[in-house]
């Protein structure tokens, strides 16, 4: 992985849409609750991180452009 794409989605202003992930919230009884496996996380991050894409292109609109 790119250590340098790692740090971007870090320093995005909405990590969860550069990663095309739900954003956690919380339960009846007030516990977080996030429905995303280890496995839907770590492909989200491959996606963005471990392919030369362009973030823009990967539909995040609140991105900075780099």
């Amino acid at each position: 992985m790119d250590s340098d794409g790692i740090q971007r989605v870090l320093d995005a202003p909405d990590e969860f849409e550069i990663l095309k992930l739900p954003r956690p919230h919380k339960d009846l009884l007030g516990r977080p609750s996030w429905p995303v496996s280890d496995d839907e996380l770590s492909r989200a991050f491959r996606k963005v991180v471990g392919f030369e894409i362009d973030l823009m292109d990967a539909g995040c609109s609140s991105c900075p452009s780099w």
